[in-house]
């Protein structure tokens, strides 16, 4: 077989495919800071790749950059409660980024420091989510919204016992887009850039966590 014009394309596509790694690499021309949750052993939730310590060197795309790719994601702090896992970091991104919605995609990563206090206001984040159900189901209660009114009160019994901030989170968000909005919410909101009720319900989830941990928006 000839291999004119094919070397390439056959490589792109084992490419595609391998793990991401890691390696000293060049240092960045500028610092672009975002946050991203790890498993206890640094491990990303969807990639499966651990990443190295600080200083130990950075994690690679092995693709090419994109929002759904097999980049090196992160997320800005009004995408926290998207994320949730057992521990949060500060990163480093470098490289080609783009930015989506609730998310970042870049070149390459790596960590700078743990969050401090996260997770231990994961008890707190989840009363506050129960307390926001809470509020949602009063205000279907009043406008008489009996559909709405099943759904939060079931969603109420299954967040009573919930330990798993990432779940409680995920449920009241849901309750958020049953209620929905008034026209007059819908307007604030879509100004504000939110696309929906469920959006607007995590992004106040993430503000909370973003005031309780101290981070910068």
């Amino acid at each position: 077989m000839r291999g004119d014009g094919l070397r390439s394309q056959v490589w792109e596509g084992i490419a595609a495919r391998l793990p991401a790694t890691s390696g000293p690499g060049e240092e960045p021309a500028g610092q672009t800071v975002a946050y991203k949750f790890l498993s206890g052993d640094r491990m990303s939730p969807f990639a499966h790749v651990r990443w190295p310590e600080p200083g130990d060197g950075w994690v690679r795309a092995s693709a090419a950059v994109g929002a759904c790719r097999r980049a090196v994601h992160a997320c800005r702090a009004v995408d926290l409660a998207y994320w949730l896992d057992e521990r949060l970091w500060r990163v480093e991104l470098a490289g080609e980024i783009v930015e989506a919605p609730s998310k970042i995609a870049a070149e390459r990563g790596r960590l700078l420091g743990v969050v401090d206090g996260w997770p231990e206001v994961s008890g707190a984040f989840i009363q506050d989510c129960v307390a926001r159900n809470a509020q949602l189901l009063s205000l279907a209660e009043e406008r008489r919204d009996f559909r709405a009114v099943r759904f939060l009160r079931t969603y109420a019994s299954e967040i009573a016992a919930d330990s798993d901030p990432a779940s409680v989170s995920y449920t009241t968000a849901h309750a958020a887009g049953i209620v929905g909005w008034t026209p007059e919410e819908a307007l604030a909101a879509r100004t504000r850039g939110e696309r929906s009720p469920f959006d607007s319900e995590r992004y106040r989830q993430s503000r909370w966590l973003a005031d309780q941990l101290g981070l910068t928006p």
